[in-house]
């Protein structure tokens, strides 16, 4: 079964809220990863299948949660 990933807008990912993405149908197929630009980082969900498609980019208000999780998940299981 194909999952429906939301459609790009002008040739771009939608932003989305975290609570958008929870509830989500597609985002058991997603993994949450971080990107570099020009003016700085920005989180966002990738397909699990083709880890270089973005599905969607989170809203910049989002950006120091999930820093935090990705930062605390390196020093918990990168000392592992």
């Amino acid at each position: 079964m194909s999952v429906k990933f939301p459609d790009y807008v002008d040739d771009k990912p939608p932003v989305i809220s975290l609570f958008q993405y929870d509830s989500a149908e597609w985002a058991k197929e997603t993994a949450v990863d971080v990107k570099e630009s020009e003016s700085g980082k920005y989180f966002v969900a990738v397909n699990i299948q083709k880890p270089d498609e973005v599905v969607a980019r989170f809203e910049d208000i989002a950006t120091p949660l999930l820093q935090k999780v990705f930062t605390d998940a390196h020093q918990t299981y990168g000392e592992k």
